[in-house]
């Protein structure tokens, strides 16, 4: 029951990558009936690279786009028995589609964002540039003022 109603992707895959028994999610998620889905390989379903399944590690986990645009953080595992002898690996995928696209807009929000400060930055510099001058306009407008009352004075 646990194996059927788990919200994530299951699979379990023998050592020529073929799918032996998958969940209900996962057949939801291929949009196919298990018996189309078992005795194929998994990347018929899921794109992965198999070789990542034969390393030595006996987990891996990574974040996949699929055909269709969706993420997927897969996680595969490798079950022994007691004399260390492969039974099978255990590959799991959670759709991390949602997830992904609000990364994707945090990061286009971040890069408008800063360019905006720049933009800010800019005009503060420009608007304290011009500020600078007009305090200089006025103090040289001064001074002509009281040379222009000097030279008038004396006349």
């Amino acid at each position: 029951m646990t194996f059927d109603n788990a919200t994530e992707l299951i699979a379990l895959v023998n050592k020529e990558f073929k799918i032996t028994r998958c969940n209900k999610s996962f057949a939801e998620f291929t949009q196919k009936p298990f018996q189309m889905i078992v005795g194929n390989k998994y990347t018929d379903f899921i794109p992965f690279d198999p070789e990542q399944l034969k390393q030595a590690d006996l987990t891996t986990r990574a974040e996949i786009k699929t055909d269709t645009g969706r993420w997927l953080y897969l996680g595969c595992c490798h079950i022994q028995n007691k004399e260390n002898a492969f039974l099978h690996t255990i590959i799991t995928a959670t759709d991390i589609t949602a997830m992904k696209n609000t990364q994707h807009r945090l990061i286009e929000s971040e890069s408008e964002l800063k360019k905006r400060v720049k933009d800010l930055e800019k005009f503060y510099e420009m608007a304290i540039s011009r500020e600078v001058k007009m305090k200089e306009l006025k103090s040289e407008i001064a001074k002509l003022n009281k040379k222009f009352a000097k030279d008038h004075d004396q006349k």
